[in-house]
Formats: C-alpha cells, sequence, structure tokens
C-alpha cells in the first residue's frame, strides 16, 4: 500500500492480484469536498510499446490502434506550433502493444459513479539554437476518474479498481477484458441478430402514417419475404412532445405501433430522452425542469434556425418521473425497439453546469435515468444507444451505434 497524506485526508493505494491482473485500488480518506478529477496513475512512463489502443468515449470515439510516433525532423517555423507534442484521451480500456506481440491492457470495470478517462502523451525537449535536436522523447500514461468536486461528507470513498491484464497476443488480451468488463457489469446474455427498418434513413422528419401504409403493403408483395422483424419510426414529433399528437401522427405514436404490430412486426420508436424543445409543451409548461449554465441560464445544446433544443434536468424528481412514465407509455402502447439518441446530453460534468438538485457526478445521475429506462421498457425489448457514452451503457442496452450516419450517396 501506498499512502499519501494531505493535511487530515489522505490518497492511500492498494496494489494487489486479482484474477490473473494485477489491481490497482484507491481510497479517499476523509475528503469534504473531492477534486475534478483524481489519477491514481500519473506520469507512467511508457516502455518497450508500439503501439497502443485507445478506446473513445462514444461512437467510434474516435477508437483505433494508433502507432507510437518518434520525433520528426523539426522545420523551425514561428508561425506555428511543432505536432510532435501529441496527447489522446482514452475510456474504459487502454492497451499497449509491442512488435512482438506482448500486450499490456489497463481498464476499469465500473462505470456506474464515475467516469473513467485515460491519456496517452509524449514530452519532448529540444536544444540547439534552432531547437532541432531532440534530448528527449518519452511517451506517457495517466488513468484516473471525475469525482467532479462532488462532497461526500466525512468516511472514505473507494473508487473503481483498475485492472492490469497481459499477454503474448492482443486479441486474446482484448477479448479476456471485454468479457471480465461484461460479467462486472451483469452482461449475461446477448439478443439474436436482428433486422429492423428505420425511417431516418430515407424519409428524416418526413415519415408519416401514409408511408407507413405503403410500406406495410409493399413488404406483403415481397416474394420471398425479407428477414425484418421490426419497423422503428425515427424523429416524430417536437422534441419533448414524445406522447402528444401532430399533424404526421394525428392518432399520436399509439396508432402506428398498431399497425405495426398487426401486420406481424414489432413496433420500434426514436426517443431523444434529454431532448426538449423551445417549441414544446414541455419547456412552456416546466422550464424549471430544464438544465442550466453556472450563471443560471438555460443551456441551449443545439441551436437551429426554427428553434432551440434544451436539456432535461433529471436531477428534478418530477422531470425524472416524467420522462419514467414516457418510457412506460411507449412500452404500453405497443414498442417493443427503442432507439434512444443523443444520450451524450445527460452526461454533462458537474462541475461545469447548475442542477436543480445538485450533490452527484454526471456518472450517477445519467446511469439512475439507464436504470430506469431498462425497468420500463423490460429485458424483454431491445435497446439501441446512439450518440452514447460507450462505457456508461454496458449492462443496460442491447447495442450501441458506433458510427455517424450512413448516407445513400
Amino acid at each position: 500500500m501506498i499512502r499519501y497524506g494531505l493535511g487530515d485526508s489522505s490518497v492511500v493505494l492498494s496494489l494487489t492480484v486479482r484474477d490473473g491482473c494485477a489491481v490497482l485500488g484507491t481510497t479517499l480518506k476523509n475528503f469534504l469536498v473531492l477534486p475534478g478529477w483524481i489519477f491514481p496513475l500519473a506520469s507512467g512512463k511508457v516502455d518497450g510499446a508500439d503501439r497502443f489502443y485507445k478506446q473513445g468515449l462514444g461512437f467510434s470515439g474516435p477508437s483505433a490502434f494508433m502507432e507510437i510516433p518518434g520525433p520528426e525532423e523539426l522545420r523551425w517555423d514561428s508561425r506555428s506550433v511543432s505536432r510532435d507534442v501529441w496527447s489522446y484521451d482514452s475510456y474504459l480500456v487502454t492497451g499497449f502493444m509491442s512488435r512482438a506481440g506482448r500486450t499490456l491492457v489497463v481498464s476499469a470495470r465500473d462505470s456506474r459513479r464515475y467516469v473513467q478517462r485515460s491519456c496517452v502523451y509524449n514530452r519532448m525537449q529540444r536544444f540547439g539554437l534552432t531547437d532541432r535536436k531532440v534530448s528527449l522523447y518519452d511517451v506517457f500514461f495517466e488513468a484516473g476518474f471525475g469525482t467532479e468536486r462532488t462532497r461526500p461528507g466525512r468516511g472514505d470513498v473507494v473508487l473503481p479498481d483498475f485492472y492490469f491484464s497481459a499477454g503474448d497476443r492482443a486479441d486474446e488480451v482484448f477479448r479476456r477484458t471485454a468479457r471480465e468488463i461484461a460479467e462486472a457489469n451483469g452482461v449475461d446474455s446477448v439478443k439474436p441478430p436482428r433486422y429492423h427498418f428505420c425511417s431516418w434513413y430515407e424519409y428524416e422528419k418526413n415519415y408519416d402514417i401514409p408511408k407507413l401504409d405503403d410500406l406495410l403493403d409493399g413488404l406483403k408483395g415481397i416474394k420471398p419475404a425479407i428477414p425484418l422483424q421490426t419497423i422503428q419510426i425515427d424523429d416524430y414529433c417536437v422534441y419533448g412532445d414524445w406522447l402528444l399528437p401532430n399533424e404526421r401522427w394525428p392518432g399520436t405514436i399509439k396508432e402506428a405501433f398498431g399497425k405495426i404490430r398487426r401486420n406481424g412486426y414489432a413496433a420500434g420508436i426514436w426517443i431523444g430522452p434529454f431532448m426538449v424543445s423551445s417549441r414544446s409543451a414541455v419547456f412552456r409548461e416546466h422550464p424549471d425542469w430544464l438544465l442550466r449554465n453556472p450563471e443560471g441560464g438555460l443551456i441551449v445544446e443545439w441551436k437551429k434556425p426554427e428553434e432551440d433544443i434544451h436539456v432535461l434536468d433529471t436531477s428534478h424528481p418530477a422531470a425524472f418521473e416524467w420522462l419514467r412514465g414516457v418510457f412506460r407509455t411507449l412500452r404500453e402502447w405497443g414498442a417493443s425497439y427503442f432507439k434512444t439518441d443523443f444520450m451524450d446530453w445527460g452526461l454533462k460534468d458537474s462541475t461545469t453546469v447548475t442542477r436543480h438538485r445538485p450533490g452527484k457526478t454526471s456518472a450517477q445521475y445519467f446511469d439512475e435515468v439507464l436504470k430506469m429506462i431498462r425497468e420500463e421498457i423490460g429485458s424483454e425489448s431491445f435497446w439501441l444507444g446512439c450518440i452514447a457514452p460507450y462505457q456508461s451503457m454496458i449492462g443496460y442496452a442491447d447495442a450501441v451505434r458506433i458510427t455517424n450516419d450512413i448516407l445513400p450517396e
């Protein structure tokens, strides 16, 4: 164990071996206010690796295996900054590989309370009258958690452990790490592949009842029938008015679900849980349900010519229960496939926003919503997370989209 004394407080690191992995544990003792971020592993010099793997926060992130570069010949130019100095953030899983195949993967298995973030970066020094000669070029690694200045009160705060897994083959080490993360987060089964029609990629916001009727009639004429299981309606209303009728769906979306199910398909729906349009009834009737900036003004996450899109503050009990009711109703109306979009809006660092009820990390507020959604849609429903923080969705969503929109051209 290593103990760092900080007056009345302390940081205790423990080094153990568990399940064939080296494990780094961290306990924060007697902190009245936690730091914004804490990095139990910092300034770790990387030796012997030629490549590293970074995992993006969401989408593909980007996620990539990357060569560790060496210093470039400097052509000194006072008008630009050298590209020799670099850093790459990574989330949940980071790996280092040698040319011979030796691999070390560093991962966290718990993302419910704190966002995990690592960074691979270099440090270099040049000397000479023109800064042309390199005297130092080292690569470093740090790994930590966003504790977001929360106030735990007296007592211990135990951060999630870091696991260090090594082997001679990168594919084996990464697969083993993925299985261990899945097991730790309750991913006990994988649903079989499913085939879905999504209205967005042909019609975007212009899908309606007549177009749905045309699709259902057209599918009947395809012989042999295609193995389509779900018809999912996308972007169907003013954001926030998820249950209200509109000109495209005058009988509410419930009517569409009925048509889809009567034709033998599962009904799917798109919803942005944290999205609230300035044109919506929620905005007009409940402005106190919206997330605000540190100065108290409404956050505009997406500014469009015809509307501003704000962020639902799920720390507000009434807003949270309203959102619960939305998912419960959509499920009762017949939806069994849910595409939740713009999920990253719900993971706002608590140090950068004003919440109705402060005191928790962004990961904790976000996890409460994810848990609620799964409870309301049931384990039998298929859940696709889009624009989603990947690490937080593990154990809740059945799939996470890892690309941008696919366009026909």
